[in-house]
């Protein structure tokens, strides 16, 4: 019977020190599996981010495309007064519109590097003012989807002359 009882606080450490390890075990299990997680949701989330801009820049090139159909199309409404030809352009504004195209305003307004390309300037009572737009520029939800062409201002010198 005395061997029972030396034998008994023994198990009991031997126990205890069991189930210490297996909580180690576990809280290292429990922080590689927080850790794989985070890992995995950190990945959804650059992936869905990587799919956005991939959508975005497939957006941006498809209406980039169409552009030019409609600087065509208003350079000909320019020209031609056709009820067909204000319908087609109506329909292409609407369909920019839905889509988040907004149209630059650059006439009368000061020149902008970030937004507008200068490609021709002429004499003009301030400097730095468009005086016109060749090519359209466009927005796409706030960013910049083609920048415009204009012709800007140089203010002219007026010289007084005392004698």
């Amino acid at each position: 019977m005395q061997q029972n009882k030396k034998t008994a606080p023994v198990k009991k450490d031997k126990v205890h020190e069991q189930i210490q390890q297996l909580r180690t075990d576990l809280a290292v299990c429990n922080d590689k599996y927080l850790r794989a997680l985070a890992d995995y949701r950190n990945l959804d989330n650059r992936l869905t981010q990587e799919k956005m801009r991939a959508l975005l820049d497939i957006q941006k090139r498809t209406i980039t495309t169409f552009l030019s159909l409609k600087d065509d199309i208003d350079n000909a409404s320019l020209f031609e007064e056709n009820e067909g030809l204000k319908l087609v352009k109506k329909k292409f504004e609407d369909i920019f519109r839905t889509f988040g195209v907004e149209k630059m305003e650059t006439d009368g307004m000061e020149f902008s590097a970030d937004t507008m390309e200068c490609i021709q300037t002429e004499p003009g009572e301030k400097n730095n003012i468009v005086l016109q737009t060749h090519e359209q520029g466009y927005m796409l939800n706030g960013e910049l989807l083609r920048v415009a062409k204009v012709t800007v201002s140089v203010a002219t010198e007026t010289k007084n002359n005392t004698n």
